[in-house]
């Protein structure tokens, strides 16, 4: 039955009479050598025909039910792929389990321990993911996952206002490399501490943000904070030096506009910089 099965799918390119011989051997309760490799040949069935979701369910069935069933990489890959798109997390969280269980060749192990973590922390196990991203950041602690980890812990210990513990999450998160979410990072880093009402610390951090990082949406709003940060302090030099970068570095930006309405201002009217952005 099962080669029959296996026959009609491969062969005659008939997947439907493929699924009806493979569910007709089911029924007579093969060993569970023969009812994995019959799942299995049912999943490719169902993908063959686009029934992504049964081809899905019967692969999940086949790694779940019979470990003994050989189930490459690049299934595993859609399986679990399919899973995340479909925001079922339990289900993928499962199967990227499964997947670190079996390919120990994978790679890039980091990839698949923080796909785990993302699961864990979409499932709102909070404490649990921080557990799951750091082990990213232990397995390969320069990786892009890695940046990526060190964010999302910062982001849970922001949401669960333990606000000193976010901080030291998003600046290691910042001192990472140079990738956007390292840019994100130190940009949040100093909102964090604008809102806290440190002032000259925040002007600093949003420094950094065009500094080390030039990004081309957050680098402008980063300079215009921090001119309007020094400005709230009254460390005017330090303002114009911001504002400057900003005119020099992003010269069609809206906010570019924005600082040459306020330098014209103040030249016209020979008064101080306003300390509110317009």
């Amino acid at each position: 039955k099962l080669k029959l099965g296996t026959y009609y799918l491969k062969e005659k390119k008939d997947p439907i009479k493929s699924i009806d011989s493979l569910q007709s051997l089911l029924s007579q309760n093969p060993p569970p050598i023969i009812a994995g490799q019959t799942w299995l040949a049912i999943s490719i069935a169902y993908y063959e025909v686009k029934d992504y979701e049964k081809s899905a369910e019967a692969l999940f069935k086949t790694i779940s039910d019979y470990p003994q069933v050989t189930v490459g990489e690049e299934q595993f890959a859609w399986l679990a792929q399919y899973y995340l798109d479909a925001k079922k997390w339990d289900l993928a969280r499962q199967v990227l389990k499964r997947m670190q269980e079996v390919l120990k060749d994978y790679p890039a192990p980091q990839r698949l321990q923080f796909r785990y973590a993302e699961c864990i922390h979409n499932l709102g196990k909070l404490d649990e993911a921080i557990k799951e991203y750091q082990k990213v950041v232990d397995m390969a602690p320069s990786s892009t996952s890695a940046t990526e980890s060190l964010y999302r812990i910062a982001q849970i210990y922001e949401q669960t206002n333990q606000l000193p513990q976010a901080l030291e999450f998003y600046e290691r998160c910042a001192n990472n490399g140079g990738s956007e979410t390292s840019a994100r990072a130190q940009f949040r880093l100093s909102e964090i501490y604008e809102n806290k009402g440190e002032i000259e610390k925040a002007g600093k951090n949003y420094l950094k943000v065009a500094i080390l990082y030039l990004h081309p949406e957050l680098s402008p709003e980063a300079l215009w904070r921090s001119g309007n940060c020094y400005l709230k302090i009254n460390e005017k030099e330090n303002a114009q030096r911001a504002f400057q970068e900003l005119l020099d570095d992003f010269p069609s930006h809206p906010l570019a506009e924005k600082v040459k309405s306020m330098l014209s201002s103040e030249k016209e009217n020979t008064a101080a910089l306003s300390t509110e952005p317009r």
